[in-house]
């Protein structure tokens, strides 16, 4: 099971701190007994390995730190052993009635946002600009400013939506609001879904995506984030997904 994480700050939260260094050292670890997190230890589901990854912050790393990390999993370009992966962290809230602060949603398909010419009104996607944002060969067709993600079963009880994927976080609320009305359908905002999941659809591996709702889009202060609370649901739904054979296998 390959679990990837933007940022070792999230992966402690999520794991607990005995995942600090290594993933500090190698951006990459296996567990594969058990995790101690706010003072308990809770044992894996089964007999399943989970392979943590950081994969780097914002759309211009991530997805070279995820290729890389599909890599060390057996992923290929063009596919390989690895199957399907889940990308977790933290974003922020357009609709705090089906996504409130605390919660965690999975992504039913992700949008980029910021990658084309322009700001503001004047913004022009890349789609609209005529460009692929995606590699393209004899196997795989042009990639649009779209890209659809794996929702399971196992988490049926999460909220389901579209991820908002943006070079920018929004700065204020005046900002936020410009997004939504021009992605009417976003959910969440966050900053490395589309890139991490232009590098899975390379190698032909489904990717979910999992994200806890730490704060409102466009709240640029944190003493107002809900980070353990968001990562803590994130948590859960790792270990929902892990107990489901047939994502795992």
């Amino acid at each position: 099971m390959l679990v990837i994480v933007p940022t070792v700050f999230e992966a402690v939260h999520l794991f607990g701190e005995a995942v600090r260094a290594p993933l500090t050292a190698d951006g990459v670890l296996a567990i594969t007994d058990g995790i101690d997190v706010l003072g308990q230890r809770r044992s894996l589901p089964g007999k399943t390995t989970w392979h943590v990854a950081t994969c780097g912050f914002g759309l211009a790393a991530s997805g070279v730190g995820a290729l890389a990390a599909i890599g060390v999993q057996g992923g290929a370009v063009g596919g390989g052993v690895l199957k399907r992966a889940v990308l977790v962290g933290i974003s922020g809230t357009f609709d705090t009635v089906r996504a409130p602060v605390g919660s965690a949603i999975v992504g039913t398909e992700v949008i980029c946002e910021g990658i084309g010419a322009g700001t503001g009104e004047g913004y022009v996607s890349a789609s609209t600009m005529g460009w692929s944002q995606g590699h393209t060969r004899s196997w795989l067709p042009a990639a649009g400013d779209r890209l659809p993600l794996t929702a399971p079963s196992a988490l049926r009880h999460l909220t389901a939506g579209a991820i908002l994927s943006v070079a920018a976080a929004s700065g204020d609320v005046a900002h936020r609001d410009e997004r939504a009305a021009r992605h009417i359908d976003a959910l969440v905002e966050e900053m490395e879904g589309y890139a991490v999941a232009l590098a899975a659809r390379l190698c032909r591996v489904e990717l979910t995506v999992v994200r806890g709702v730490s704060d409102l889009v466009g709240d640029r202060n944190p003493a107002n984030w809900e980070v353990a609370k968001a990562l803590g649901a994130v948590r859960e739904a790792i270990f929902t997904l892990a107990e489901d054979p047939s994502w795992c296998a």
